[in-house]
């Protein structure tokens, strides 16, 4: 299974490492990095396990919370595609309509 990271993902993952690392430390970012791999292999294996966040346009996304953050992990996959989408790195304490937003 091949995993992607849409830009989203990406900009919101950094942002949480710098703001990790000024808040808590490197060893705290390496905890989180540790975690964040963890479910991306956890997801790979198993694809369909994560709670579904929402249906849009034929697309489903789902979302796994990444162990001792408050941050969720939201993929998407299409049908017949051997494929993953990371969408986005969402902190859980936001509002879910916020969420909807950024997914587009």
């Amino acid at each position: 299974m091949v995993i992607e990271f849409s830009d989203l993902a990406i900009n919101s993952w950094l942002e949480n490492l710098d703001y990790t690392a000024s808040g808590f430390g490197r060893k705290t970012v390496q905890k989180n990095e540790a975690a964040m791999e963890e479910r991306i292999n956890f997801i790979r294996s198993y694809p369909e396990s994560g709670h579904i966040e929402l249906v849009r346009d034929g697309k489903i996304y789902r979302s796994f919370q990444i162990r001792n953050t408050p941050l969720k992990m939201i993929y998407s996959m299409k049908e017949g595609e051997d494929k993953i989408i990371i969408e986005d790195f969402w902190n859980s304490y936001q509002s879910p309509g916020k969420l909807r937003g950024r997914l587009k």
